[in-house]
Parts: C-alpha cells; structure tokens; sequence
C-alpha cells in the first residue's frame, strides 16, 4: 500500500525500513499479511501519526469524479523486478519504458561506481545499452536489449545501510547523470575561462638556447620511439651478437638489420638497409618476402677497409631457381627468398661512414 501511496505522490520516494518498522508494529497481524480485506469504508487501524495518510473512506462524494480518474491501486502498470548487488548480469529483452520497473538492492559500504556503456555484437554493432555497477568484489549489470538510451526514471536504486540496517530508496537520476551527452552546438560560442592575474603563465615557449633535459636512462637495445605506417624502423636487439626476426608494417617501411638477421617488410614499398661491411656466408642477411621492382637493399660498406674501393657486387639465382643471392667479392651478404628475379636495380651499395639512424 505504501508504495500505491507513494506513486500519488502521498508519501517521500526515500523510506527507511526503520520508519516502515515502526508502522507496521500497530497494525493488527491478519492485515499485514495481507491487504485482500481492505474495502470502501474501512477504516484504517494505524495508530498516532496515521491520521495524515489518506483512506478510501476519506474521499467525499464531490471527489468521486476525480478520484475515478486516478489509477487503481494494484493495476498492472508494467513489470517490477529487484536485482541484487552481485548477481551478475541481468538481460532485459522486453523491458518497456515508462512502464516496467527496476529496484536494484545495493548492500555494503557503498564504495562501487556506476558506468553505462553500449552492447556490440560479434560485429561490434550496437544492439543494446547497459548499466554496471562495479565494486572491488563483484560487478552488477542491467542490460537493455534494444534499447540506445538507458531508461534512467525506470530505475531506482535502494541501499541498504550495513551499520544499521535502514534502507533508502533513491531515484537513478539522483546518483548522477547518466543521459547520453548531447553534442556541442557549433554555433554558440564556447564560455571563456576563468580570469587570471596579468602575470599568468599560460604556456612558456622552449628557449632554444637552453639544451634539453635529458631523458631517463635505460637498455641499450631499448625502442625508445617506433613510429607507425611509413616510418618503421626496426633494429636488431642482438647488436650483431646473435640473430633476430624483424617485421614491417603493411606500408612503407625501413628496416635496419645486423648479420644473420631475417626481415619480412609486408606490403609496401620497403627499404632493407644493411651496415656490415663484407660478411662471410655463415652471417648472411635473410629477407622473406622482397618485391622485385619495388623493394630495396641498400648495403653500405665501411671506407676505412681498403677493400671496399674495388668491390665485385652480383645477384645470383640459387640453384633451386626460387630465390636469389646478392654477393659482395664473392661472399654472400644476403639472401632474398622467393625472389629469383631480381637484379642490380634493386640493390644499391654505398661507401660510407654514415650509421643507423638513432630511434
């Protein structure tokens, strides 16, 4: 009765079940176990403190008119349901708005957060919308299949304090605001920000005099920086002391390999760069994947050998006829698998003393 009483608007939203206690302390046993007996007429048994609440038997025959327009205690206006904190999720594939109701029973010290996000199908498509409650122990979800706004004034949480046991009804909206965000209108003009003493710094430039700080210290085979798409750069980790697998990414790439190294640069146009002088067959650089007419192998060789100055570069197919080798003076450097046709155009070798660059 109380909570008919309560959807007139006759009594607060928010009881405490020591207030509902002490009520149902006066009332005889056989009306609270049940309300089938109350009738037109009756009148009602509660003691002090009861005479404010309004009776059947107290509207006068000039409220009749009204009183038949207000809805009749225990029609069904939808469904009424009560989670409980730490029941896992609960999916609501028929929940109607403005109609079914949601009590969601929350024990504890209150110390979980809310959060609404949206529910993908296997093709990340929205197909409903959820409310979580999560605490450091257990996580409560209301799912709304169908549903894009949550339906916030069909939701009410009730807590229950651990202490005393009193509980509390309070409304969603009352916990915070959990709308969808409305996006921001381009022709207003955004609010200026708060004012500040004529001597504020806002943003100090860099002083181009001053030498930058200097960063942590680490590794180093440390990745400080890898970017992404057309500037990868990949260097062996072993710094010539052993063999490692580079990657690329699907764009164009530049890959920096050490002896006994093997690269695979994907798609893309991508530049295999090789700084180790004249190796000897047991260290030659593999690459798995090189395109014909759109990689590049770029070998620099070192000016301080006297060697270099007369260097005999060739490309060879292997003997299977699948793959091709690329020799310096004889020594094979590198070897390009799956790639039998490829030629001194696509291999450029440089006397340098240029390095790697730093990344």
């Amino acid at each position: 009765m109380l909570w008919a009483l309560a959807l007139l608007g006759l009594v607060p939203a928010a009881l405490t079940v020591a207030d509902l206690g002490e009520k149902a302390a006066d009332e005889p046993d056989n009306e609270a176990q049940s309300t089938d007996g109350l009738e037109a007429g009756n009148k009602s048994e509660v003691s002090d403190g009861s005479e404010d609440l309004l009776t059947i038997a107290d509207a006068s025959e000039e409220d009749e008119s009204l009183a038949a327009t207000e809805p009749e205690i225990g029609a069904d206006a939808g469904d009424d349901y009560l989670v409980t904190r730490g029941s896992g999720e609960t999916i609501f594939s028929e929940f109607t708005a403005e109609e079914d109701h949601i009590t969601l029973r929350l024990e504890g010290d209150g110390e979980g957060v809310f959060a609404v996000k949206p529910m993908l199908d296997e093709n990340a498509k929205p197909i409903g919308i959820s409310l979580s409650y999560v605490a450091e122990q257990d996580e409560t979800i209301l799912s709304f299949l169908g549903h894009d706004v949550l339906p916030t004034g069909d939701i009410s949480v009730e807590r229950v304090d651990p202490e005393s046991g009193d509980t509390v009804l309070y409304t969603l909206s009352e916990l915070g605001d959990f709308g969808p965000i409305a996006p921001n209108d381009p022709s207003v003009a955004d609010e200026a920000g708060p004012e500040g003493a004529e001597d504020d710094v806002v943003l100090a430039p860099n002083d181009p005099d001053l030498p930058d700080e200097a960063g942590p210290v680490g590794r180093e085979d440390d990745v400080v920086l890898m970017p992404e798409g057309g500037e990868v750069y990949a260097t062996g980790a072993s710094r010539g002391e052993g063999a490692d697998m580079l990657y690329g990414s699907p764009s164009n790439d530049m890959l920096l390999l050490d002896t006994q190294d093997m690269a695979s640069g994907g798609a893309g146009a991508d530049e295999f760069w090789l700084d180790i002088g004249v190796a000897p067959v047991a260290n030659a650089v593999v690459i798995t994947d090189f395109a014909e007419g759109e990689d590049m192998l770029r070998i620099s060789l070192d000016p301080s050998d006297d060697y270099v100055r007369a260097a005999n570069v060739e490309v060879r197919v292997t003997e299977g006829g699948h793959s091709s080798q690329v020799t310096i003076n004889g020594a094979i450097v590198a070897v390009l698998r799956g790639a039998p046709n490829v030629t001194l155009d696509d291999v450029v070798v440089e006397i340098s003393s240029e390095t790697f660059p730093k990344i």
